[in-house]
């Protein structure tokens, strides 16, 4: 179930692995190239070499957890590679430790003094903890001595914005996509280029540039019939039965509560809200659950892809097993009565859940399809998410999730409740009592207050959740381009 052991190695001569690796990473498929990589570690000096290679790949295909192991072994085999210890940091801060990466960051800074990425990265840290003053003051002294970091100065921008302040960096922004020739340094230029104009509500050519930016950094991968296809082998998976009811709370130890829904329909505001009550033990985005699925019918002993079979295996101690795994994995306290996974696309495995974990609660978050939409289109994901960079790819990604929670919610008896993101946000008085109790929780006054407090969860809607609300009818200024 881990990156350790979730790909198998493909036997082959580790010259043609490393060609055939080589070749998938330059044509962006970076799935493809892992098992070979992987193959040619036996023979490949130096080894360390193809340890950040695996990193990339993995981080690139958002396993963060896989990335995050390589390049330790990177960085075990060469502890100079400063550029292994920045990936490490940006992949744990992806992953939600912030303190890891804050200590991979600062290795890297202290490598080469000169290196100003990781100087960007520890300020966009700050950011994230909105101690947005600190990070302005941390950046200032390099945007003054006229720095060439894109990164420095993309992270300048974006907290000048935050800050309401007149925007400093449009003129090095323009310069740096004339010099560059990285598509992924021109997507985030973009990017970034586009919120400006946004700011300044010159909607046309802000939408001009998000429409560039998705096309400079799109890897190209989504395929809109395997994503149906997938959606079609759940339902036939798991068809509508008499499902085991959930059983009473007392009997029922620690409970999973799964916060699905589409990206940037509200997920992690909903996750900070709840984590903040005294009972509860937020998890942030985990992949246990979806690395869980693919790897049962190896688990149990039947040929690849036979869930159906795999699953008349499952016995109660292996349910047992992997609920005290599952907990384990989110470092979730004994203390606690529940805990959080805001994995989205654990919509996806709701049926699994209900099969092993009968007394888990579901709260799907749902927002104004065009608003999500948009807010799609316009966030610069880090890795993932291949649906996002084409309009026509997320309105079909968001109407096959639509079809499958209404699958689910006439087939499965688990506790499951909606939030409207539009509810939340202009009415939270009235939303949040009914998001503690519709889980089983007593009402408490910090899940009210939930922006005094720490975020739990560190992902594209980390600003959301620290009291910077994105607005309803966000669309509205696009309706025209759209």
């Amino acid at each position: 179930m881990t990156h350790k052991t979730g790909v198998e190695t493909v036997p082959q001569n580790p010259s043609s692995a490393f060609t055939a690796a080589t070749s998938a990473m330059a044509a962006q498929t970076y799935a493809d190239a892992i098992p070979h990589l992987r193959a040619c570690i036996p023979a490949h000096n130096p080894q360390h070499s193809i340890y950040f290679k695996l990193g990339i790949c993995h981080q690139m295909t958002g396993d963060l957890d896989g990335a995050t192991y390589w390049y330790q072994q990177t960085v075990a085999a060469h502890p100079t590679n400063k550029t292994a210890w920045f990936n490490m940091g940006a992949a744990m801060a992806d992953n939600g430790d912030l303190k890891g990466s804050e200590n991979a960051f600062r290795q890297a800074a202290y490598l080469d003094p000169d290196y100003e990425d990781p100087v960007a990265a520890l300020a966009a840290l700050q950011e994230r903890r909105n101690k947005l003053e600190d990070a302005y003051e941390t950046l200032s002294p390099l945007i003054q001595d006229g720095t060439g970091s894109i990164n420095t100065i993309l992270t300048y921008s974006r907290i000048e914005r935050r800050l309401k302040m007149p925007p400093s960096q449009k003129d090095s922004i323009g310069t740096a996509l004339e010099n560059t020739h990285s598509q992924q340094a021109r997507g985030a230029l973009l990017f970034e280029l586009a919120a400006i104009y946004d700011a300044e509500e010159n909607y046309a050519q802000a939408f001009t540039c998000y429409r560039q930016a998705n096309d400079a950094v799109s890897p190209r991968t989504y395929n809109p019939k395997k994503t149906e296809a997938g959606v079609e082998y759940l339902t036939a998976l798991f068809p509508k039965k008499d499902n085991p009811a959930p059983p009473e709370d007392d009997q029922a130890g620690i409970i999973p509560v799964f916060i699905v829904g589409m990206p940037r329909s509200g997920t992690t505001l909903v996750h900070e809200i709840l984590s903040a009550h005294p009972d509860v033990h937020g998890c942030g985005e985990t992949r246990f659950v979806d690395a869980l699925f693919h790897s049962l019918p190896q688990m149990m002993g039947c040929r690849d892809q036979d869930h159906q079979s795999a699953l008349t295996k499952i016995t109660a101690a292996h349910k047992r097993h992997w609920l005290q795994e599952y907990q384990e994995y989110g470092n979730v306290p004994a203390t606690c009565s529940y805990f959080l996974d805001k994995m989205p696309a654990n919509l996806f495995h709701l049926g699994l859940i209900a099969s092993l974990w009968p007394q888990a609660r579901v709260i799907t978050c749902l927002r104004d399809d065009q608003d999500t939409l948009l807010s799609n289109f316009f966030q610069h994901y880090s890795t993932g998410h291949d649906y996002s960079y084409d309009l026509k790819h997320i309105q079909q990604y968001q109407q096959l999730q639509h079809r499958l929670w209404h699958h689910w919610k006439t087939t499965l008896t688990l506790r499951m409740t909606e939030c409207r993101y539009e509810d939340l946000v202009n009415k939270p008085d009235g939303v949040i009592p009914e998001l503690q109790k519709a889980i089983g929780l007593s009402e408490h006054e910090n899940c009210r207050r939930h922006f005094d407090f720490d975020p739990h969860c560190y992902t594209a809607s980390y600003a959301t959740a620290n009291n910077v609300i994105t607005p309803t009818r966000r669309y509205a200024p696009y309706a025209d381009f759209i």
